[in-house]
């Protein structure tokens, strides 16, 4: 199995008066900087392959195609259908998995595979080999793979999956088994933005924001293995505070166990009181 690259991008916010990053007006008129984040990501360990950083200077597949890896297999949301994005791709001998939409791109239907029970169970109801067509289509034969199933809302969802991997041998219910590894750079994502804090940036070159993204990802982690916790707002607090020379390790470890401790006791308050509540 070749090394799976999750590809996707998400947006922080940045100062205002940053030339390149994309700007929109918000709710309350004010004007609000944002720049993308690219990132290829391996699926197994959350270890970033490659980082780039985008503003307002072309679509996100154009963003990709300059950095792509070789020989790995990607995956990929529905933002990546771009002919030229896939052919690129291709070149650099990748496979891929992309979900596309239900009215794109058109298709001509070459062969249809039969279902094992296994793909039944994993709620395939389509195998296909198809073409595909429009202008800058690659060419050559891709797989088009069908899966219903239920969305976090409880509603019924149908998936669309392209791919290169028409090897029969390689089950339907493997592709979506593959697709589903995607998920883990939203977790990423999440993670990023919410425990090492990287929900708005302070720097306005792209040199800078690539330094300032690399820079929280190593503290927190090197924060998770000196504590052994997951990160909170006291824990960057004290890191900021041992960085610019105000206390020592030991001090600020003593400082987030202590917070530690006291979130705790607050969590068993807050249970005791929602008993009581029930009993009354």
């Amino acid at each position: 199995m070749r090394q799976i690259i999750a590809g996707d991008g998400t947006y922080l916010n940045t100062l205002a008066d940053v030339a390149w990053a994309l700007h929109h007006t918000k709710k309350d008129g004010k004007t609000q900087g944002q720049v993308r984040l690219n990132m290829q990501m391996d699926v197994q360990n959350w270890c970033p392959q490659v980082v780039s950083v985008s503003g307002d200077d072309g679509s996100e597949p154009a963003a990709f195609a300059a950095d792509l890896l070789s020989e790995v297999l990607y995956v990929l949301d529905r933002n990546f259908l771009d002919f030229g994005f896939l052919t690129c791709l291709l070149e650099r001998n990748n496979d891929f998995v992309l979900r596309i939409r239900s009215n794109a791109p058109a298709v001509q239907v070459l062969q249809t595979l039969p279902l094992s029970a296994a793909d039944a169970e994993a709620g395939v109801v389509a195998d296909q080999i198809v073409s595909l067509s429009g202008r800058g289509a690659p060419e050559g034969r891709f797989r088009r793979v069908t899966i219903k199933t239920i969305n976090r809302q409880g509603k019924e969802e149908t998936i669309l999956l392209l791919s290169n991997l028409i090897d029969p041998q390689i089950a339907a219910h493997v592709i979506g088994s593959i697709y589903r590894m995607r998920w883990q750079i939203e977790l990423f994502f999440k993670w990023l933005k919410t425990w090492a804090r990287l929900d708005h940036l302070l720097s306005t070159s792209r040199n800078g924001i690539t330094f300032q993204f690399y820079v929280a990802v190593i503290g927190v982690l090197l924060m998770y293995l000196q504590s052994g916790k997951r990160v909170s707002v006291y824990a960057l607090a004290a890191l900021g505070r041992l960085a610019r020379g105000q206390c020592t390790l030991d001090e600020a470890m003593a400082v987030i166990a202590r917070r530690d401790r006291e979130r705790q006791m607050s969590r068993a308050r807050q249970q005791r009181a929602r008993a009581r509540k029930k009993l009354v």
